[in-house]
């Protein structure tokens, strides 16, 4: 049996594990995450959770780690990690000098893209495309298991899709009218409160479209179409053979799955209507950590 260590980096906890080559973690541990005024205090909370976890005691290949911005895959460099304020450092070998252990660095919806392509909802797909939705929008594509990169790392920024001209602006680094602005976990529950509803998470909003509640109907029909134009268009620039939806608004999708499936076919084509599965995500927290463990695997 071969083993790895995944790491996945929020900007609320680090979570660090020894996983296995089936997807199975031995050990873990956490932390929440730190003040991080240097890259260097971020590599010293990663050194302290793998001493942590006596990782000696296993013949570990390698450590995977997964961080929430883009990273150039080919050297480990991060461009931006804004959830804890780093910017511009090379994760792979300051890791690598501090662990003397290999290091593989990817973006944490790609990493989730690879366990729910090697493990989990994606499985056996020749092209799987996986979009997180939750206080954020992002994606990662899989070919035959394999995670698709680009040569900069920006590739997959699924939340910056243009969706509305001058529309709703997550951040000033995105897109205004970006698809993260208007279908986000965060963007929905603003619009929400914008409309009169009393929700603080989308759960709450859920809640009040199963009560019958006329605003909340009408608001989750058009973030529906919203979401479904833009799978529409990935359907027609990529054809994958299964979308796979992973993220904290997956857990109310039993209000909105089966409709949003329908929604996608008005923006294909007629060929292709039905032909792309839509597949809730396998794994829920894990998702990050073992796919970061696979990329060293």
């Amino acid at each position: 049996m071969r083993y790895s260590i995944g790491v996945d980096i929020g900007g609320t906890n680090i979570r660090l594990a020894i996983v296995n080559e089936d997807g199975e973690i031995i050990r873990v541990n956490k932390q929440r995450t730190k003040k991080m005024n240097e890259p260097s205090d971020l590599v010293d909370q990663i050194e302290e959770l793998y001493n942590s976890v006596n990782a000696n005691e296993f013949k570990v290949l390698g450590m995977g780690v997964g961080v929430p911005g883009p990273v150039k895959q080919a050297t480990g460099y991060v461009h931006v990690l804004s959830n804890i304020g780093l910017s511009d450092f090379n994760l792979k070998e300051m890791l690598e000098e501090r662990l003397n252990i290999k290091v593989v660095v990817g973006n944490d919806a790609k990493v989730a893209a690879l366990a729910e392509a090697r493990l989990g909802a994606g499985k056996g797909a020749h092209v799987m495309q996986y979009i997180t939705i939750s206080t954020g929008v992002g994606g990662g594509l899989t070919i035959d298991g394999n995670l698709y990169y680009s040569t900069n790392g920006f590739s997959q920024e699924i939340g910056n899709m243009n969706l509305i001209r001058n529309g709703r602006q997550p951040n000033p680094s995105m897109n205004p009218g970006c698809l993260e602005g208007h279908c986000s976990g965060t963007a929905l529950v603003s619009i929400a409160k914008e409309r009169g509803l009393d929700v603080i998470h989308a759960g709450e909003f859920f809640e009040e479209v199963n009560k019958g509640n006329k605003v909340a109907i009408e608001l989750k029909e058009e973030w529906i179409d919203n979401l479904a134009f833009s799978m529409g268009s990935l359907v027609n620039i990529l054809e994958p053979d299964v979308f796979v939806l992973g993220g904290g608004v997956m857990q109310s999708s039993e209000y909105f799955l089966d409709d949003l499936k329908k929604a996608i076919d008005n923006y294909v084509f007629p060929q292709m209507e039905g032909k792309v599965r839509v597949e809730k995500a396998y794994f829920d927290q894990d998702a990050g950590i073992i796919g970061a463990s696979l990329l060293v695997l």
